[in-house]
């Protein structure tokens, strides 16, 4: 052999790219969910999709009938279209499956999954740990199974921070120019990418020390965004922006001040769930002490409390333990959230760990003060944050690499198998309104009489693809012999009146189960702390009843 010769490389170097790796990870967690059904919001999107279609410059110029009486879509949706734009496009190529829909959104999940690991490389050592931290959260696991405007939004923010950092290292216009581009899709995909505007603004000033004419970008957003809400104001009559606001305003909060406290450090820490896994490799047998000293303090208060938010924690004299301690467990991984923070600034006291405090504060602040509910959604951008801040935290606690890569990766998996359960158990949710929908039609079509519906969502979706009609109490519209179906575990639907209505019988689906994601009863609401004070709770999975009654004789 020539001694220049050298032997080649059984794998090739593009596959032992981490980046790779993450991409079949992402493929891995995903691929098994894209026949899940529409869900929650996923309707409204879709609805807005359908209109752009037939209407490319009128997204909301459609009537809707979603709280129970037909209004214009301008007037319902809180969201900006351009998650509907996307989902137009794919539906008018390739159709409106839920296959094609779900593998349309595996490439915005892609995005954000590769742009943590962009963006970690620049604060920690294992940036590839931390894109597999954010992966297997079920904050962004069970988003990534929607057809909703949170992980589009995410994925633009993450790259649109990227792009300004590097903006800021190299003095390239293209790359403020690329980040101002994505910070205006940002904010017309999800009004929450508004929120780049002022973190990037802080970090900066602190960066730079002085005002620059680097910050003039930002006013191309700000130009964005006044030019939807004009245009919007022009063509329906009144801002979106502005209306999404009112809309906070006007919806009530369930809670006193220190509740949602406790409840946004509930979906804090169950919503990025590896914060516990990971807890005895981030902290010292002392703060593991203290941790545990804190938990018996919150169980003992909890435990004397009557309700927290909508949940009862006492039902007659016994305290439901159960929902006690895993409100404590979650509120632990909460404080843990901010621990870390606090512990990186107090480290490094630079810029970058600036930019993460701020991230994790304002994202907690919209939650809490700004956004009509906590809820995962709302907590979806902390989860890059949370992993960069884990791997730093690891760094300080083992400094030797090749010591550190069991300590550091070996709590993932039972992270990552407890949020598989939490995405299947929401997953298991969506379908079962589509197979009672699908079930409901086979046992009324064949009966003569019309078929009307109460509640939304996905079932919505599906009863509406199946020619029954949504129930509009601004307007008596059954006639005698009609039937009524009202799901048990949805919105607006409340028992018809027994002078009207008579039982008809009931469509009953037990999936089984030991992970609940919305269900007032047993405190989980996963979308909505109007549900319950944690994104989800271990406990039996109760049945989805569908009550089935018949209009009486006039």
């Amino acid at each position: 052999m020539p001694a220049s010769s050298k032997p080649a490389s059984a794998v090739p170097t593009w596959f032992r790219h981490p980046a790779v790796w993450l991409i079949l990870a992402t493929f891995l967690c995903l691929g098994p969910f894209v026949r899940k059904a529409v869900h929650i919001d996923d309707y409204l999107y879709l609805r807005s999709a359908r209109q752009i279609l037939e209407h490319p410059a009128d997204p909301f110029g459609t009537d809707i009938n979603w709280y129970d009486t037909v209004m214009p879509l301008a007037d319902v949706t809180q969201n900006p279209p351009g998650v509907s734009y996307f989902l137009a496009g794919v539906g008018g190529l390739f159709g409106w499956s839920e296959i094609a829909l779900h593998l349309a959104f595996l490439l915005p999940a892609l995005a954000a999954v590769l742009g943590t690991y962009a963006l970690a490389r620049r604060f920690c050592d294992q940036p590839a740990l931390a894109a597999c931290l954010t992966l297997v959260s079920p904050v962004f696991w069970v988003s990534a199974t929607t057809l909703m405007s949170d992980v589009p939004m995410f994925a633009l923010w993450l790259w649109a921070v990227e792009c300004w950092l590097r903006a800021l290292e190299r003095g390239a216009v293209r790359w403020y120019a690329a980040s101002a581009v994505l910070i205006s899709l940002a904010l017309l995909t999800k009004y929450f990418g508004a929120a780049l505007l002022p973190l990037l603004l802080a970090y900066t000033l602190i960066r730079e020390r002085r005002p620059s004419w680097k910050l003039l970008w930002l006013l191309l957003p700000v130009a964005t965004l006044l030019a939807y809400e004009w245009a919007t104001a022009w063509r329906y009559g009144h801002g979106m922006l502005g209306a999404a606001g009112h809309y906070t305003q006007i919806v009530a909060r369930p809670g006193t001040a220190w509740q949602r406290a406790l409840i946004v450090l509930s979906f804090t820490g169950g919503c990025l769930l590896p914060v516990l896994t990971f807890a005895p490799c981030l902290w010292s047998r002392r703060g593991l002490a203290i941790g545990g000293l804190v938990g018996a303090v919150l169980v003992g208060a909890l435990a004397q409390a009557d309700a927290l938010g909508v949940t009862p924690l006492q039902v007659g004299t016994t305290t439901r333990w159960g929902l006690v301690v895993q409100v404590a467990l979650f509120v632990l991984g909460g404080l843990s959230v901010l621990a870390l923070v606090l512990d990186d600034l107090r480290t490094n006291r630079d810029a970058d760990a600036w930019l993460l405090a701020l991230w994790v504060g304002g994202t907690l602040f919209f939650a809490v003060v700004l956004n009509w509910t906590i809820s995962g959604r709302t907590l979806l951008p902390l989860a890059p944050v949370v992993g960069i801040l884990v791997v730093r935290r690891l760094a300080r606690r083992a400094p030797q690499p090749g010591a550190a890569t069991w300590l550091r990766w070996w709590p993932l998996l039972p992270a990552a198998i407890a949020a598989a359960a939490v995405v299947q158990a929401d997953a298991t949710l969506a379908g079962d309104a589509r197979t009672a929908a699908r079930v409901v039609h086979e046992q009324l079509a064949g009966r003569g009489g019309g078929i009307w519906f109460q509640g939304h969502w996905g079932f919505q979706y599906y009863m509406e693809a199946a020619g029954a009609r949504p129930v509009d109490k601004g307007a008596v519209v059954a006639a005698s012999g009609d039937y009524l179906v009202t799901p048990e575990i949805n919105s607006n639907a409340t028992p018809p009146p027994a002078a009207m209505f008579e039982p008809a019988g009931d469509v009953e689906i037990a999936s089984g189960g030991w992970i609940v994601v919305m269900h007032i009863p047993s405190g989980a609401g996963f979308y909505s702390d109007q549900w319950g004070p944690l994104p989800f709770v271990v406990a039996p999975v109760p049945a989805q009843r569908f009550t089935v009654s018949r209009a009486r004789p006039w």
